[in-house]
């Protein structure tokens, strides 16, 4: 009798990037970019399974 027995070992990776933010007509507002990077990182949590450390 063979058994065959599969594992997935899931790594994690970690990944750093910088994201710069500006306006020619104003200054950015702390709300409005809080309110974009959490879009960024909603969307990389669902699309990528990405957890926030």
């Amino acid at each position: 009798m063979f058994t065959m027995v599969k594992i997935f070992l899931m790594a994690k990776k970690s990944i750093a990037f910088r994201v710069s933010w500006g306006s020619n007509k104003k200054t950015l507002s702390e709300e409005e970019i809080n309110e974009e990077a959490n879009l960024i990182i909603s969307n990389m949590q669902k699309n990528l399974g990405a957890t926030l450390r």
